[in-house]
C-alpha cells in the first residue's frame, strides 16, 4: 500500500504540489513567528550580557511596588563609599541611565528613530575597556562634554568637537563631543539604541537625581566569589537596599524583553493559526474530491483483498507525505517570512533591532508537528469514508462518494454552532480568569463556529449560488447558465471550497468592522469631547520637555494649555495608571461629561474618577482615597469629580501639581499636550505662533484639530492595513484551494466538457464557463465570510467598554471591496483550470472514462 501511495503522489504532481504549497504557507508563518521571536530574544540576551560585562554585583533600591522595577528608590551617593569599603570590592561606581533629547547645531533632533540612552561613565584611558565601554577616539566626557557611541556618530555624521544640545525634563545643556565610544565587542549591536555618555555629575543634573544614583555597579577583587560578595555588601547596607549578582541582572533584563517578545510572537502565531485552519479546509476538500474520483480504484483494491484499514492507511500516508515535505520546505520559507515580517513592521513605522536569524530546535519541532499534524487530521474524515467503500462499487457506474445526510448535517452543524457561540460568548462577556483560558474560549469558539458554518453551508449553497449566478446567466448566456448550474450541482463541494475562503475573509471583515467602529468612536470623542484647537504629540522615545508647554502658555494667542503626564500608583494594593493635567484649565480643553462635581478643587490634592472605579468602590464627590506613590508613599486625595467618558482622561486623573510633588524629576515629561486659542484668533496665525515655539522642540508634532483628526484616522487605517496583510496568507491558501478544486473538477468532467465542445460550445465559452463557476464559488465564500465577520465584529464591539468603543459602524465600502476582491480571486484561481479545459481534445475527452 505504501508503494501505491507514493505512485499516486507522483502521478498527480501538480495536485500534490498545490496541496503541499498550501501547507508550506501555513508552516512558514509558524516558523517565521518562532524565528523572529527567537532572533529578538538572542539579540536582547546578548545585550543583557554585555550590559553587565565587567560587573560582578549590583546595589539598588528596594521595589516600592512589587514587580515594578521603575518603583525602586534611588541609591544615596554616600552608599558608594560604604560599598567601596567592603572587603573584596575591587571597584564600585555609581550608575545613571535615562533619556534625553539631543539636538545638533541646526536645532534638529539627532538619532530621532533610535532609543536614546543617557548614561553616566567615569571614563577610562583611550583603548582600555571599563565595564563594557571603550574609547575608540578622543577622550571620555568631563564636565560640559559628551561622548557618543561610534555607530550613532557614523549614522548622524557626528565628529569630535561638535556641539550638541541635551535637553531633559530637568534642564538643558550645550555639551561638546569629546570622544567616540564602542559598546561591548566590535560585533556587538545596541539593539537600536543611541548612547549619549557624560560624567556622573552631569548625568545626575540632567536627570534631576541630585546626589543620588540609580544603582551602584561592583567589581569583585580577584579570587572573590560574586555570590559571597553580594552577601557581604548586603550585610553592610541592611534592608534598605538590594544586592544582586550581575547574572541576576542580565537574566532580569532578558526576561523583561522576553515577556514582550512572547506577546509579539503569540500575536503572529494567531495569524499563522488562521492560515493553518484554512489549509486544513483545503486539504480536507482536496482529499474528498480526489477519493471521490478514485472510488472504482479503491473498490478494486478492496475486491483484490485490501482491508479497510489498509485503504485508510494509504490515504493517511499520502497526507503524512504531504506534511513531511511541507514541513521541510516551510522551515526554509519561514526564514523569508521572518524577513518579510521585519520589513512589514518597519514599513508601518516600527523598527526591530538587527541580528542573525535564529532557528531553534523548538522551531523545527513546531514545523513538523504543525505540518504533519494539520495534514493528518484533515485527512482522517476522507480516509474513514474511503475505508467504507464496498468492493461491489468497482462493478458500478456513477457511484458517488457520499456525505452526511441533510438532517444529520443540520443536527451536527447546529450543535457545533451552539457550542462555538457559547465559548465565544463566555470569552467575550464572561470571566475566563486567566489569559490562556480566555484565548482558549475565543480561539476554540471561533474554530467551532467556522466548522459549524462549513458543515451547514451545503444546505443553503444551491439556492445562494443560483441567486449569485443569475446575473451571469443573463449577461453571458449559455456559459453563464452552465457555470451557475455547475456550482449548484454539487453543493457540498462548492461549500467546502468556499469555506476555506470564508475563514480568511471573515477575519478581515471582523477587523474592518471593529476598526471602523473604533475609528468612529474615537472621531466622535474628538468632535464631542475635546474642545482644544491645538494638539501636540511626542515623536521621540523620551517625552516632551515641560518647558514647551511653559513657552506656549506665554503666547498671547493661547487661552489655555496643558500637558498630560502618565504614572503608576497603587490603590488598595492594585496598580493603576494615573494621568495628570493642569486642573485650572482642563475644562476649557476637554469635556468628559461629569456626572458629579468637576475640576474645582483638583489643584488642592484632588482626584477625578471615571464612574466605573467610582461605582466599584462606592465613591462620591467629597470622599477620600488613599493613593500610594512609589516616590513619596501614601497620600490622601479627595474626589472632586466623577465623569462618564474615559476615552481621553482614563480612569484616574490628578492635577499637575500633585504629580510634580509625588513623582521623580525624570517622570516630569509630557506625552501629549493640548491648547485652545483666544476667542477670535485666526487659526493660521495661532498655529504659526505655536509652530515657532515648536521649531525649538523638534521632538514634538504640532497639529490643528483637522490635522489631528485625520492623523488618528490614518493610524487606525494603517493598523487595519497591517492586519489585512498578515491575513493575506489565508486568502492565498484559499485561492489555491479554489484552483485545486476547479482543476480536479475539470478532470472529473472531462467527458462532459468534450460533449459540450462536440455540440457546438467554443473554447472561449468553455473557458468562460469554468472561470465564472470559480467566481461564483469565491463570492459565495465571501458572502459567508463577510456575514460571519460582521457578526463577530458586533460581538467584539459589544464586549468593549464604552470608554474604548461606544459606536458600532459597518464599513460598507470595505465589505463591498472584499466581495469584489473575492470575485477577482476566483478569476485568478480559475486561470489555469480554464486554460486546460479550453485545450481539451474533443475526441479524447468524449472517450475519457
Amino acid at each position: 500500500m505504501l508503494k501505491l501511495t507514493l505512485r499516486q503522489l507522483l502521478s498527480h504532481k501538480i495536485r500534490f504540489a498545490m496541496t503541499t504549497f498550501a501547507v508550506v504557507l501555513g508552516v512558514s508563518f509558524v516558523v517565521g513567528s518562532f524565528t523572529l521571536a527567537d532572533s529578538l530574544r538572542e539579540v536582547f540576551g546578548t545585550l543583557g550580557d554585555d550590559i553587565v560585562e565587567g560587573t560582578d554585583a549590583e546595589v539598588r533600591g528596594v521595589e516600592q511596588f512589587e514587580g515594578d522595577a521603575s518603583s525602586r528608590q534611588l541609591v544615596d551617593e554616600s552608599v558608594l563609599d560604604v560599598v567601596r569599603g567592603v572587603d573584596g570590592v575591587e571597584k564600585a561606581a555609581g550608575e545613571v541611565n535615562g533619556s534625553a533629547v539631543v539636538l545638533d547645531a541646526a536645532g534638529e533632533q539627532v538619532a530621532a528613530d533610535s532609543f536614546p540612552q543617557l548614561i553616566a561613565w567615569e571614563g577610562a584611558p583611550p583603548g582600555e575597556t571599563d565595564g563594557n565601554l571603550t574609547i575608540i577616539e578622543g577622550a571620555a566626557a568631563r564636565g560640559e562634554e559628551i561622548a557618543v557611541d561610534v555607530d550613532t556618530a557614523a549614522d548622524e555624521d557626528i565628529t569630535i568637537g561638535d556641539t550638541l544640545t541635551v535637553r531633559s525634563a530637568a534642564e538643558t545643556r550645550e555639551l561638546t563631543v569629546s570622544g567616540l565610544v564602542r559598546f561591548g565587542d566590535e560585533d556587538t549591536g545596541l539593539a537600536g539604541a543611541a548612547l549619549w555618555i557624560v560624567d556622573p555629575p552631569t548625568a545626575q543634573a540632567l536627570l534631576g537625581l541630585g546626589d543620588s544614583f540609580q544603582t551602584i555597579s561592583v567589581q569583585a577583587a580577584d579570587g572573590v566569589d560574586p555570590v559571597e560578595l553580594t552577601e557581604r555588601i548586603g550585610d553592610q547596607l541592611g534592608a534598605d537596599y538590594e544586592v544582586v549578582t550581575s547574572e541576576a541582572v542580565a537574566e532580569e533584563f532578558s526576561d523583561e524583553f522576553s515577556s514582550i517578545i512572547d506577546i509579539f510572537r503569540n500575536a503572529l502565531l494567531a495569524f499563522a493559526l488562521v492560515a493553518l485552519v484554512v489549509s486544513a479546509f483545503l486539504i480536507n476538500n482536496t482529499f474528498n474530491i480526489v477519493l471521490g474520483q478514485r472510488i472504482r480504484e479503491l473498490a478494486l483494491l478492496r475486491a483484490l483483498g485490501a482491508a479497510s484499514r489498509q485503504v485508510t492507511f494509504a490515504v493517511v500516508a499520502e497526507a503524512v507525505a504531504v506534511g513531511l515535505i511541507a514541513s521541510l520546505a516551510g522551515v526554509g520559507f519561514g526564514l523569508v517570512v521572518a524577513l518579510g515580517l521585519k520589513a512589514l513592521i518597519a514599513s508601518q513605522g516600527g523598527g526591530l533591532p538587527d541580528g542573525p536569524l535564529v532557528v531553534a530546535p523548538l522551531t523545527w519541532v513546531a514545523a513538523f508537528v504543525v505540518g504533519v499534524g494539520v495534514t493528518t487530521v484533515a485527512s482522517l474524515a476522507p480516509a474513514r469514508k474511503a475505508s467504507t467503500i464496498p468492493p461491489v462499487a468497482a462493478m458500478r457506474d456513477g457511484m458517488a462518494f457520499g456525505g452526511a445526510s441533510g438532517r444529520r448535517r443540520f443536527v451536527i452543524g447546529t450543535a457545533l454552532l451552539a457550542v462555538g457561540a457559547a465559548m465565544l460568548g463566555y470569552g467575550l462577556f464572561g470571566d475566563p480568569g486567566s489569559t490562556p483560558a480566555l484565548l482558549t474560549m475565543l480561539g476554540g469558539g471561533a474554530l467551532g463556529v467556522f466548522v459549524a458554518v462549513a458543515a451547514l453551508s451545503p444546505l443553503v449553497a444551491r439556492p445562494v449560488v443560483r441567486t449569485l449566478g443569475a446575473p451571469l446567466a443573463r449577461v453571458f448566456g449559455t456559459a453563464g447558465r452552465l457555470s451557475r448550474e455547475n456550482a449548484a450541482r454539487s453543493p457540498q463541494r462548492t461549500a467546502a471550497t468556499a469555506s476555506a475562503l470564508m475563514v480568511g475573509l471573515a477575519l478581515v471583515a471582523m477587523a474592518a468592522t471593529v476598526g471602523e467602529s473604533l475609528k468612529q468612536s474615537f472621531l466622535g470623542v474628538i468632535d464631542d469631547t475635546i474642545t482644544a484647537d491645538v494638539f501636540v504629540t511626542d515623536e521621540s522615545f523620551v517625552g516632551a520637555s515641560p518647558m514647551f508647554v511653559d513657552e506656549v502658555s506665554q503666547l498671547p494667542e493661547i487661552e489655555a494649555v496643558t500637558g498630560f503626564r502618565f504614572g503608576q500608583v497603587r490603590v488598595d494594593g492594585d496598580g493603576k495608571e494615573v494621568l495628570s493635567a493642569d486642573g485650572t484649565v482642563l475644562d476649557e480643553l476637554i469635556d468628559p461629561n461629569f456626572v458629579e462635581g468637576g475640576t474645582e478643587g483638583l489643584t488642592d490634592d484632588g482626584l477625578l474618577l471615571h464612574e466605573d472605579p467610582a461605582t466599584e468602590r462606592g465613591l462620591h464627590v467629597g470622599d477620600t482615597v488613599e493613593v500610594v506613590f512609589a516616590e513619596t508613599g501614601a497620600r490622601t486625595l479627595t474626589v472632586t469629580g466623577i465623569y462618564e467618558d474615559a476615552s481621553i482622561l482614563g480612569n484616574w486623573l490628578i492635577d499637575q501639581t500633585t504629580f510634580e510633588a509625588n513623582f521623580p524629576p525624570q517622570a516630569q515629561v509630557d506625552s501629549i499636550a493640548a491648547a485652545t486659542f483666544v476667542e477670535g484668533t485666526d487659526l493660521n496665525a495661532g498655529m504659526a505662533a505655536v509652530d515657532a515655539v515648536g521649531e525649538r522642540y523638534p521632538e514634538v508634532k504640532i497639529e490643528d484639530r483637522a490635522e489631528f483628526r485625520a492623523n488618528q484616522k490614518a493610524q487606525i487605517d494603517q493598523t487595519l492595513y497591517t492586519i489585512s496583510i498578515l491575513l493575506v496568507f489565508a486568502v492565498i491558501i484559499a485561492a489555491l484551494g479554489i484552483a485545486n478544486t476547479m482543476a480536479l473538477s475539470v478532470f472529473e468532467r472531462t467527458r462532459e466538457l468534450g460533449l459540450l465542445r462536440a455540440v457546438g460550445m467554443s473554447r472561449r465559452q468553455l473557458r468562460r464557463m469554468v472561470r465564472w463557476e470559480s467566481v461564483i464559488v469565491a463570492v459565495f465564500g465571501a458572502v459567508l465570510g463577510v456575514g460571519l465577520g460582521v457578526v463577530f465584529g458586533i460581538g467584539a464591539v459589544s464586549a468593549m467598554p464604552d470608554s474604548v468603543m461606544n459606536t458600532f459602524a459597518i464599513p460598507t465600502g470595505t465589505l463591498i471591496v472584499i466581495l469584489v476582491g473575492a470575485g477577482i480571486v476566483g478569476l485568478v484561481a480559475a486561470y489555469l483550470p480554464a486554460r486546460r479545459a479550453g485545450k481539451l481534445d474533443v475526441l479524447r475527452a468524449i472517450a475519457h472514462d
